[in-house]
């Protein structure tokens, strides 16, 4: 039975997925700090962080927690984290995270 984490390796880019003790992947759901989207993949950035837009039909849950995440943003990294708090300047744009979520973003230039 398959549980836990897992890498695949495919023929251009590796995926990671994350199965509960049922055998299901976790989809919409943050787990140990990473986002694992519809397809129950790890979202991660292509390079350094990238802005990850969540859009209101979608509702993320944490797992542990009652938390809900709806029609916001996120700021994930290279090896799928999502960051939690504070701030992080991609693109020009200065972005401020309070509990995964984006809360406010400024042009810096």
């Amino acid at each position: 039975m398959m549980t836990g984490k897992r890498k695949v390796e495919g023929e251009s880019d590796d995926y990671h997925d994350y199965f509960r003790n049922n055998v299901q992947a976790y989809i919409n759901t943050i787990v140990g700090g990473s986002l694992y989207g519809r397809l129950g993949v790890r979202v991660s950035a292509g390079d350094g962080y990238e802005l990850y837009q969540i859009p209101d039909r979608i509702i993320i849950y944490k797992k542990g927690s009652s938390n809900q995440f709806k029609d916001c943003a996120f700021i994930v990294n290279e090896s799928g984290k999502l960051k939690k708090s504070g701030t992080v300047k991609i693109d020009g744009v200065r972005y401020t995270v309070e509990h995964y979520r984006v809360v406010g973003e400024d042009d810096v230039e």
